[in-house]
C-alpha cells in the first residue's frame, strides 16, 4: 500500500477596521461633517487546515477487505467580532442626565468593532499557534482523560454475560442472608398468628426506655394548688419530646447495606447467569465470525473568568474576559470476533476467564476502593479477550478554547471644566468571541496505564459512606455482605 500526506486548507481570515468619525467642538445640532479615521478592528472568518494520509487504491483495499487506519490532524480557528454603530456626545455635566440633546459641544460616531482597538485582539494566531492556545491550566491532564477512555472502551469489547466465579465466591454469603430473612419472616407470622404483635420488636433489636406524659399540679398566684370542684387539684400533663431511637437507626443502617449489597447483587447475578444461560438462542449461528465496534467517549471542561478595564478617550470601559476549556477523547476499537464451539463458548459466556476482576471483586471493601479509582476496570480492560482479533483501533483526542470578552459596563471621564461624555463607544453587552479547535486522531491503541485517584460519588454512595461509617463504628457490618 502506498500512502501519501497532503495538507488542504479551507476558508480565510480577513481583518476588519473601524471607523470613528467626526469631533467638531464647540457645536450644537445638526452637526457639521467632521474628520474621519479608522483603527484596526477584530478578524472575521472561519480557517481550517487539515492534515492527514491518503492511501492509494483506497475504495479497493477496503472492498478486498483491507482496514485502512490512517493519522490525521485539524486545526480550525474562528473569530467573530461585534458589528455596531454608536454615537457618543458631549453635553454639560450637571444636565448630560436630563438634556443630553440641548446641549452638545461635539460627537464620535463609531462604526464596527471598538473593542479589539481598546482591549486588545482576540485573535492570536493560528495552525501550531492555535494547539499552543488550548493548553489547560492545572490541574487538568489529557493523559488521564483518554486513559480512562481507554479502559472503558476495553471493557466494551464482547464482555461476559456473567461473572459466574464471583458469584460462586460469595455464594455463602448470599445462602446466609437469605436463611437469616427467611427465619425472621418465619417468626413474623408465627406471632401474628398468636396476636403477639407486641413481641415483634425482635425485628428492631435494642434496649429502650418507655417514656409517658409527666403529670404537672397547676398552681395559684399565691403558691397554692387549684382544686377542682369535684376536690382533686387541677393538673396538666406535659408529653415528653419523641426521639428517635439510636437503635432503629443501627437496624435501619443495616438494612440498606444489606439492601445494597446483599439483595441487590443477587439479584443482578441470577440476571446475569440467565443471561449466559440462554445466551446461545439469542445467537444468529454458531461459529460465525463477526466484525465489531467498540467505543468510549468522555468529556471535561474547564471555566476560568478574568476582568479587565480600558480608555476610550470618553470613559473607562470594563469587560468581563471568559476562557472555556473543552476537551473530548474517543477510543475507537474495531475488532473481529469469533464464536468457539461447544464448552470454550459456554465458559466465556460465564465468564470462567474473567480471572484478575474476580480475584479483585472478592477482596474486601474493594467497592470502596473503586469509587476512588477504578482497580476492577482496569483489570477487566488488561484481561484478554477471547476469540478477539483487532483490526485497526486508534485515539482521537479534541481541545477547544473558546473565548468570549463582554461589555460590562462604562463610567464617563470626570468633567472637563462642566463638560463630559453620554454614552460610550462599547455598549454593555457587546461581545467578540474567538474559538480554537486542534484535533488529532492517532492509529493504535496501547494499554492503559494505572487510572490516577479520582474521587466519584453520587448520591447512593454518600449514603453507603455514611451508612457503611456508622457501621464500622458502632454495630458491626453483617457477614452475609459483599465488602
Amino acid at each position: 500500500m502506498t500512502s501519501t500526506s497532503r495538507i488542504r486548507t479551507f476558508g480565510s481570515m480577513s481583518r476588519e477596521t473601524v471607523r470613528i468619525q467626526g469631533q467638531v467642538a464647540g457645536q450644537v445640532p445638526p452637526f457639521p461633517p467632521g474628520s474621519d479615521s479608522t483603527g484596526l478592528a477584530g478578524v472575521r472568518g472561519n480557517l481550517k487546515v487539515m492534515t492527514d494520509v491518503v492511501t492509494k487504491d483506497f475504495a479497493k483495499l477496503r472492498a478486498k477487505g483491507f482496514w485502512i487506519n490512517n493519522p490525521m490532524s485539524i486545526s480550525i480557528v474562528t473569530a467573530e467580532p461585534p458589528v455596531y454603530t454608536v454615537t457618543c456626545r458631549q453635553v454639560v455635566g450637571s444636565l448630560a442626565a436630563t438634556s443630553p440633546d440641548r446641549y452638545n459641544y461635539a460627537q464620535y460616531t463609531f462604526s464596527g468593532d471598538n473593542m479589539t482597538r481598546i482591549f486588545g485582539d482576540l485573535y492570536l494566531g493560528d495552525g501550531s499557534q492555535a494547539t499552543a492556545l488550548t493548553t489547560w491550566p492545572s490541574p487538568f491532564s489529557l493523559n488521564a482523560l483518554q486513559n480512562a477512555t481507554k479502559i472503558e472502551a476495553l471493557n466494551r469489547i464482547e464482555p461476559a454475560k456473567s461473572q459466574s466465579l464471583v458469584t460462586g465466591l460469595e455464594l455463602h454469603k448470599s445462602l446466609d442472608m437469605i436463611v437469616d430473612r427467611v427465619r425472621k419472616l418465619a417468626d413474623v407470622v408465627q406471632l401474628c398468628k398468636g396476636r403477639k404483635a407486641k413481641q415483634l420488636e425482635f425485628m428492631f433489636p435494642g434496649k429502650r426506655t418507655p417514656q409517658y406524659p409527666k403529670r404537672i399540679v397547676v398552681w395559684d398566684e399565691n403558691g397554692s394548688p387549684i382544686i377542682r370542684k369535684n376536690g382533686k387539684p387541677l393538673a396538666k400533663y406535659s408529653h415528653p419530646t419523641r426521639r428517635l431511637d439510636p437503635n432503629r437507626i443501627d437496624e435501619a443502617t443495616k438494612l440498606w447495606l444489606e439492601y445494597r449489597y446483599g439483595w441487590s447483587p443477587l439479584v443482578y447475578d441470577i440476571i446475569d447467569t440467565l443471561k449466559a444461560m440462554y445466551a446461545d438462542d439469542l445467537r444468529k449461528e454458531l461459529g460465525k465470525k463477526e466484525v465489531l465496534r467498540a467505543s468510549s467517549l468522555k468529556e471535561q471542561s474547564q471555566t476560568v473568568i478574568s476582568s479587565s478595564t480600558g480608555s476610550d478617550g470618553l470613559g473607562t470601559i470594563t469587560a468581563e474576559l471568559k476562557r472555556l476549556y473543552e476537551a473530548r477523547s474517543k477510543v475507537y476499537i474495531l475488532y473481529e470476533w469469533y464464536q468457539p464451539e461447544g464448552l470454550l463458548r459456554r465458559l466465556n459466556d460465564f465468564g470462567i476467564y474473567d480471572v484478575p476482576r474476580a480475584i479483585w471483586e472478592i477482596v474486601p471493601w474493594s467497592f470502596v476502593a473503586d469509587w476512588v479509582c477504578p482497580i476492577g476496570d482496569f483489570l477487566g480492560a488488561l484481561t484478554p479477550k477471547f476469540g478477539v482479533n483487532i483490526l485497526a483501533a486508534g485515539i482521537t483526542n479534541e481541545l477547544k478554547l473558546t473565548v468570549t470578552r463582554t461589555a460590562t459596563g462604562y463610567v464617563s471621564s470626570p468633567p472637563s471644566g462642566n463638560l463630559m461624555w453620554s454614552g460610550t463607544s462599547i455598549p454593555p453587552g457587546t461581545q467578540q468571541k474567538c474559538t480554537y479547535t486542534t484535533k488529532v486522531r492517532t492509529p493504535g491503541l496501547p494499554l492503559p496505564s494505572f487510572p490516577p485517584i479520582e474521587v466519584k460519588l453520587n448520591l447512593k454512595r454518600m449514603v453507603d459512606a455514611v451508612a457503611l461509617f456508622r457501621g464500622v463504628t458502632s454495630t458491626g457490618l453483617s457477614s452475609n455482605l459483599r465488602k
